[in-house]
Parts: C-alpha cells; structure tokens; sequence
C-alpha cells in the first residue's frame, strides 16, 4: 500500500524537480506500530513534461484573462457605446462588454471626469474611467511624466492603459 501511494509522489517529484529519477520505497518491513523502510532505490520515471509550439504573431493580441462580467451585458442596446466598438476591438478588448462598461462608466464621453465620487479622494479620468491610482501605469503605458492623468482623456491612451488592467486582473478593475 506504501508503494502504491509514493508513485503519484515520484511523478510529482519529476515535474518540480525537473529530475528524470525519483526515489520510491522498494521493500518495506511492517512491525506492530508503524512501517519501516529498508530498502530505497531510484527508478526511471517518464518525463511528462512537454514543449509548447512557438507563439504566433498576430496583429491583435488576445486578451490574456478570460472572465465574464458578474452580471449579464443588458440587451438594451442604447446602454453601449457603439461609436467606440472599432476601437475596443483594435485594442483586443471584448468589444460587448467594453462597450457597456464606457456607456456605465462614462456615458460614453472621452473627456469625463470623477473629481468627487471615490471616498479615498482618487479621480476617475476618460471613457473607461481609469483610475489615478493607476499613475505609474499610465505613464509607462502612454509614455508620459508620472502623475499627468490628463493623458487618459485621449482614447488611444485611455484603451492602452485599460488592456493593461484588463490584462492584469480582468474585469474587477470595473466592478459595478
């Protein structure tokens, strides 16, 4: 009954490790109270490791988070920001669901500011409402002087710097 349970240990040993051996008990002598080993010898273990093919280059990236919003995109289509879809799609955004988050967050201005809403004092800037928190993000996204928030009033930046955060954590940085 050892051995048995020690296999998926030799297994798991080689994928940490790296190691094309791992130790299993061979020969095991049992008295009253507990089990003793007597003998351990290495035995070859197949690698389960493989390689992954190259990546491809496409023109738009895709996004690295895969998750749905907590609740459903309404079907009412005024509640989107169609003038903008084009956009989030070249930004490899889902384009649905940036498009309700703009119309939510922003009415789909490019231009809007939260100056008063946050209770820690931060702004929200442009049409995803991107938040000052996200200062240094902003500024190495848009290649910018840190802390010039303005730059997300333009939508290039505004979408750089939310494919960033989308990336880097999916759709919670839009909570509703």
């Amino acid at each position: 009954m050892l051995e048995k349970a020690l296999v998926p240990f030799a297994v798991i040993y080689t994928l940490v490790f790296g190691s094309l051996f791992a130790e299993t008990v061979s020969k095991v002598e049992t008295t009253t109270t507990d089990a003793v080993i007597t003998q351990i010898e290495p035995i070859p273990v197949e690698s389960t490791t493989t390689t992954k093919p190259a990546p491809t280059t496409t023109t738009l990236p895709q996004p690295l988070v895969q998750d749905t919003p907590r609740k459903r995109i309404p079907s009412d289509l005024t509640m989107r920001c169609p003038q903008w879809e084009d956009k989030f799609a070249q930004y490899g955004l889902p384009v649905k669901v940036f498009s309700y988050i703009a119309w939510r967050e922003s009415r789909c201005l490019v231009n809007a500011h939260n100056k008063t809403l946050n209770r820690d004092k931060s702004q929200d800037y442009g049409l995803l409402q991107i938040n000052s928190t996200w200062r240094t993000v902003t500024a190495n996204v848009c290649g910018t002087s840190k802390g010039d928030m303005t730059v997300l009033f333009d939508i290039d930046c505004n979408l750089a710097v939310a494919r960033y955060l989308y990336d880097n954590g999916g759709l919670g940085h839009w909570s509703p």
